[in-house]
């Protein structure tokens, strides 16, 4: 599953898997606010105490370091400080990891049960502080579930038939190299291309 955040944590895109961890069908308005203080965030983030109050605490914490004037963080610390369970977590400064990506942790999923996520967080050149979050769902209680690197590309080179050019006898190629524009969808030189020969 996969969703965008603004700087203030607010959710702006998301697919459906994402959708799936809601009851009713229905994504919170700001992540941050769900993770930390809503019943069913916490009933949904297994071991929220022990696992993910005191990783999710030092982003509100780095957030609102970047963004002090910031009206939303603002709101959610007040409200987090005022949270017996939160609050406490908040004073104690148990990590200081600031974001997640990489992390595994539990998760009760509605339909899928007891799982293990592995998260990948990444932030947009062109929007500072935002975030792209994919979330790897393993379902099963247990982490040794959870697959490693879960950003791995399975590449595999593939040979090309004949080569663009040749590199003694670039003549070799033009025959093909014609064959193949005059196919639909078929190859084209950009402007400023020549073959010489």
């Amino acid at each position: 599953m996969a969703y965008v955040t603004d700087h203030s944590y607010n959710l702006l895109a998301y697919n459906a898997p994402f959708v799936g961890l809601f009851p009713h069908a229905a994504p919170p308005r700001n992540m941050l606010d769900w993770m930390l203080l809503s019943t069913a965030g916490r009933h949904a983030l297994t071991d929220w105490e022990t696992v993910w109050a005191p990783y999710v605490l030092p982003q509100l914490r780095a957030a609102r370091a970047a963004l002090p004037h910031d009206a939303v963080l603002a709101r959610i610390e007040r409200d987090v400080m005022a949270d017996p369970k939160c609050g406490r977590l908040y004073e104690a400064r148990v990590t200081a990891q600031v974001h997640p990506d990489g992390q595994e942790r539990p998760l009760l999923h509605p339909t899928l049960g007891p799982c293990w996520v592995q998260i990948c967080a990444a932030e947009p050149l062109s929007s500072p502080n935002a975030r792209v979050m994919i979330v790897m769902v393993y379902p099963g209680a247990s982490q040794s579930d959870v697959r490693r690197s879960c950003l791995r590309a399975l590449w595999e080179p593939r040979r090309r038939k004949r080569p663009l050019l040749h590199r003694h006898r670039p003549h070799r190629c033009l025959g093909w190299l014609a064959q193949r524009r005059a196919e639909p969808g078929g190859w084209a030189p950009g402007p400023g291309f020549w073959l010489s020969g």
